[in-house]
């Protein structure tokens, strides 16, 4: 549909599809799982995320993810270690997705570090009792003011509230479950309007029909 333009994946995600690959006797190993998702999502960005603790770990992990497909992203948490990696990986062209973030000094640490992404934590933030919105758009701003190429990631997006008050706050890119993009197409008056549109239609669609079996016969017997 031209909607999605990008995948993201973290170790929990990731465990998941092992464990279940295990269970069918399929290649489990990581790195052959996200070739199939570069495969199956071609030209898109993909996101992977580092395991290790330390800087040195982190960028020897981001160099071997970045093998696997031009299309990685390298995704590393916020932490002090995690942005020295980041600042090692940008540097030698390697696209970096900071995640884990969840203030807008932290994104601004982010974005000095490099950061291509930068993933702020909706949900995570709320349960926290902080309004993720207001620090959502704050952030967004100072982004903007302060003339950096990162680009704001909304995460932790659960339900369609949160793709609304993302978009209100300008961020045009989130993270989304299937289920939240598939809330966002349906509307109970689309389908209501759709199948008084079909009801209202049969008066008249035999014609078309009949009409669009002529132009093909016309097309065949021309040729």
């Amino acid at each position: 549909m031209g909607i999605v333009k990008g995948v993201t994946t973290n170790p929990s995600l990731l465990a998941k599809e092992i464990r279940s690959l295990k269970e069918k006797s399929g290649d489990s190993s990581v790195e052959r799982i996200i070739k199939n998702i570069c495969s199956a999502s071609p030209l898109l960005p993909v996101s992977v995320e580092v395991t290790a603790e330390n800087s040195d770990e982190m960028v020897r992990q981001g160099l071997c993810f970045s093998e696997w497909s031009p299309q990685v992203v390298v995704k590393i948490p916020l932490t002090d270690q995690g942005l020295k990696a980041c600042f090692q990986l940008t540097t030698k062209g390697i696209p970096v997705n900071v995640t884990l973030c969840f203030s807008l000094i932290q994104a601004f640490l982010a974005a000095k570090a490099g950061a291509t992404y930068i993933s702020i934590f909706l949900g995570r933030l709320q349960d926290n009792g902080q309004d993720a919105f207001q620090i959502l758009q704050e952030t967004y701003q100072m982004l903007k003011k302060i003339g950096s190429s990162s680009k704001l990631l909304a995460a932790s997006v659960r339900t369609l509230d949160h793709v609304y008050q993302s978009l209100l706050a300008g961020i045009p890119v989130a993270t989304v479950p299937f289920s939240v993009l598939q809330a966002m197409l349906q509307s109970p008056l689309t389908d209501k309007g759709l199948k008084q549109f079909q009801e209202d239609s049969k008066i008249f669609s035999s014609q078309l029909s009949l009409k669009s079996s002529q132009t093909v016969f016309q097309k065949e017997f021309s040729a």
